[in-house]
């Protein structure tokens, strides 16, 4: 009888103690361990998301300035003078070459099954930054290919944006092209040109392109390559 008692004594009590539920101390605790848990992952969800968009920004700039700089490059190692009719001496590969454009004949005319020049301009609009190539197919006359004497984009011209943005000196990015004699030595320019009379002189042509919002390491890209001249016949000594 007494046992059966303490049996029944202790079924109420361990019933009464699993219904009892959680105290304030133990409730705050517990939201207190959730929130921390909570901040944490919060937290880094969100430095992963910064980390990737900050990786696809990067891996874009660097896709921009690799492409930009291999069309460039592709263009100027075609550079070749042009024969014009009536004259001596062919006119110049370079029509303009200046810090931060440059405009050249070049044999590299992948669109027509014809051997014949165009005339290629790779220039920074200052306003929009962008990489613009502009390219105008030649006219055969008499066996002479000639081209608009103007160098905006009307007649026989094509225009496309390579890349963007590009920072330009004034922002602290370097000069985009930069011109080498036959001895790899820089050709001086004046007013941010090569004077007229040392054209001819150009052996090779170093292009520096920088992409990004800044001219930090940390937010552009910069690429930097020195492109040889084969088709002028300028013997270079380095």
């Amino acid at each position: 009888m007494i046992r059966a008692i303490r049996r029944r004594l202790s079924v109420v009590v361990d019933r009464q103690t699993s219904e009892r539920g959680l105290s304030l101390a133990e409730l705050l605790v517990s939201m207190t361990v959730f929130g921390f848990l909570l901040a944490m992952t919060g937290g880094f969800l969100v430095n992963a998301s910064r980390a990737n968009i900050t990786n696809r920004a990067i891996d874009a700039t660097n896709r921009t300035a690799a492409n930009s700089m291999d069309e460039v490059t592709r263009v100027l190692r075609g550079a070749s003078t042009n024969v014009v009719a009536g004259q001596s001496l062919p006119d110049p590969a370079f029509v303009q070459a200046t810090d931060n454009a440059i405009t050249v004949y070049s044999y590299v005319n992948l669109a027509s099954s014809s051997v014949a020049p165009i005339r290629v301009q790779f220039f920074v609009d200052a306003t929009t930054k962008n990489l613009v190539e502009r390219t105008w197919t030649a006219s055969l006359s008499n066996g002479f290919y000639t081209f608009p004497s103007v160098l905006t984009c009307t007649t026989s011209c094509t225009s496309r944006i390579l890349g963007t943005p590009v920072v330009l000196p004034a922002a602290g990015g370097p000069k985009i092209f930069t011109y080498l004699d036959s001895t790899g030595a820089a050709i001086p320019t004046v007013v941010g040109a090569v004077a007229i009379p040392q054209v001819s002189n150009v052996a090779a042509v170093t292009v520096s392109l920088q992409f990004g919002a800044s001219s930090s390491a940390n937010q552009s890209t910069l690429l930097t390559n020195t492109v040889g001249l084969p088709n002028l016949n300028v013997a270079r000594t380095n």
